[in-house]
């Protein structure tokens, strides 16, 4: 089975500015998320790939976009990851009523997401959670 990518975050300082930037530039929706500090950016039609542009956190200054993968296992991927020369960024934890993810960066620092498989598709969750 292949690993997709399922989703992107977009972290940034003017989460409104961000999203106006993505959606007039692009033509996505934005759609309304359940926390009012963030945006929801659909890329296409239901179904198809979603972000969302979230607020640093205080003390973070670096604005960053992390891609997030679906796989089966998040750790054997952990495992894997670490074999190769990558690194856990911090330990894998559980969405409020959602999936199973976790964050790693490779060998060169560059931060990705993972998402586990199986607990609850990734995309049926964001779409409860822009109800």
């Amino acid at each position: 089975m292949s690993n997709p990518i399922v989703h992107f975050s977009i972290v940034g300082k003017d989460v409104d500015a961000l999203a106006r930037f993505y959606t007039e530039t692009f033509g996505w929706g934005s759609p309304r998320h359940p926390d009012p500090a963030s945006s929801f950016l659909q890329t296409g039609e239901a179904g198809d790939l979603t972000g969302v542009v979230k607020p640093q956190e205080q003390g973070d200054p670096t604005p960053r976009v992390t891609v997030w993968v679906e796989v089966d296992d998040i750790d054997s991927v952990l495992a894997r990851i670490e074999a190769l020369g990558g690194s856990a960024a911090g330990a894998p934890t559980v969405l409020s009523q959602g999936p199973r993810i976790a964050r790693f960066a490779d060998p060169e620092g560059n931060v990705m997401g993972l998402v586990e498989r199986g607990r609850e598709k990734f995309d049926e969750f964001q779409a409860r959670s822009s109800r």
